[in-house]
């Protein structure tokens, strides 16, 4: 898309923006005004886009329409993706899959963990990366989404590239570069060539990679009219060209990347641009051009490591919180599974804060011991809480056998239910069984620790709700 494209847009938007304002229409004005947001995210004003993607936000949520906040949500992820804010992109981006997986969207889902992946290829995390492609490429396959297939296959592509794989890189691009073709995506097309090219340079078959970078140069330059890529492929081409003593021609696409890299803020681009002009020129005896070349690619260097240090940290404090919250997680897992039915655990675990189930038909046990009270005066109490856990243990290894799920224990108050969360037919008769053997077993334990215990047992059936809230 063209500049002046982009400036219509924003002229059309800011028109419909005021008309839906003056009628009310609080979605529509939220709607445009997210558009405006992509439009200067497209532009690389990044600083606007974050103010109309925070407005749009801001009236979604008030109107509560998530897949909107979903979509708005991913935007603003993208955007710091864009300007290296690694750590915010993947919160907002884990947001968006929070949001799809709640409303079942897997077209959703997919997008944003392909947009996961793409940032830890940024980062340098390839593997990390690869199993986000993975998935998102798993998933746009169930889903039969070509398009969404092409490119997740040739990201999958482009990280083998970084990892030097080259054999698995070629492949998976060219068949990315397949779909593309066969379902006519001209945009996709291009970012195939450029790395088909990229990885022929690396496996040094050079007038090969020619061809595909020179295509993907004419597709996305002179007919798609956009510079996306379009500074990395001219600075590739320049350099295949000076290998080739082709200095003239070198020189001007080196000159031409450079002018647009320096435009589009890509330093990576320019450093490698200024490294080759200033080569090139002093061997042509161009001498002061030279110096100037070599003295920016010098400053920008500096530039690109900085930037690289700091997206090292950025990865490297992103992997410890990402291992600090999964140690939380498991923690919380775990003490969730000690207290509550898995079925139960796993829910609140995605997510949901209350939880409330009718179940029409179940049967429920109460236990508890005669004569609690004196027997705790009169024991330890480091011996009789061993007391309790040996006898309650054994009573938890019935609930196993019996298929019947212990509720909760407190102090000597043992609560099973049978029929729910998992619903049966036959709990009464399960209850019958875990209560029977839950008399054989106390009698077995009081042989073993020479004491007096009687239990008492009681059970009803009926229609129950259980719930949990947080």
């Amino acid at each position: 898309m063209s500049l002046g494209t982009y400036y219509k847009a924003l002229e059309y938007y800011g028109k419909a923006l005021a008309t839906l304002e003056e009628l009310g229409e609080k979605s529509g004005v939220a709607i445009v005004t997210g558009n405006i947001g992509i439009v200067y995210s497209s532009l690389g004003t990044y600083d606007k886009a974050l103010v109309y993607f925070s407005k749009a936000l801001a009236a979604h949520e008030e109107l509560g329409e998530k897949s909107q906040i979903a979509r708005v949500t991913g935007n603003i992820g993208l955007v710091n993706a864009n300007i290296g804010s690694f750590d915010k992109a993947l919160e907002y981006y884990a947001k968006v899959l929070s949001i799809h997986e709640e409303l079942g969207a897997k077209s959703g889902i997919a997008n944003v963990t392909g947009n996961i992946g793409n940032v830890y290829y940024s980062l340098g995390s390839y593997d990390k990366a690869l199993e986000y492609f993975g998935k998102a490429l798993a998933a746009q396959v169930e889903l039969g989404e070509k398009s969404e297939i092409a490119r997740a296959t040739g990201s999958i592509g482009d990280a083998y590239l970084e990892l030097k794989e080259y054999a698995k890189a070629l492949d998976l691009q060219k068949r990315g570069l397949a779909l593309a073709e066969e379902i006519g995506d001209r945009r996709l097309m291009g970012y195939s060539w450029q790395g088909i090219g990229t990885t022929l340079c690396a496996l040094g078959k050079k007038q090969e990679a020619m061809e595909y970078l020179q295509k993907s140069l004419h597709l996305r330059r002179d007919e798609l009219l956009t510079n996306e890529g379009v500074a990395d492929t001219l600075v590739a081409i320049g350099v295949l060209l000076a290998e080739q003593n082709k200095s003239d021609e070198a020189l001007e696409k080196l000159e031409e990347g450079l002018a647009l890299a320096e435009q589009l803020g890509e330093k990576a681009q320019a450093f490698l641009a200024h490294k080759e002009l200033a080569a090139i020129k002093e061997k042509n005896g161009i001498i002061v051009e030279a110096f100037y070349h070599f003295k920016r690619y010098h400053e920008l260097e500096k530039e690109v490591q900085s930037e690289e240090a700091k997206k090292t940290a950025q990865r490297y404090q992103i992997e410890r919180e990402q291992a600090e919250m999964t140690v939380r997680l498991q923690t919380t897992e775990q003490l969730l599974n000690k207290t509550l039915p898995p079925t139960i655990s796993k829910r609140l675990m995605k997510g949901e804060k209350n939880i409330a189930d009718r179940f029409e038909s179940v049967s429920i046990l109460f236990a508890d011991i005669v004569g609690f009270t004196p027997l705790s005066v009169r024991m330890e109490p480091q011996k009789l809480v061993e007391l309790l856990n040996n006898l309650f243990s054994r009573f938890d290894r019935l609930t196993e056998e019996h298929g019947v799920e212990r509720i909760k224990t407190i102090g000597d108050a043992y609560m099973i239910v049978s029929g729910a969360p998992e619903r049966c037919q036959d709990h009464a008769e399960r209850l019958a069984k875990t209560a029977i053997g839950m008399l054989n077993e106390t009698q077995k334990f009081c042989e073993e620790v020479s004491e007096t215990i009687e239990i008492r047992i009681g059970i009803s059936s009926g229609e129950v709700i259980g719930a949990v809230s947080r």
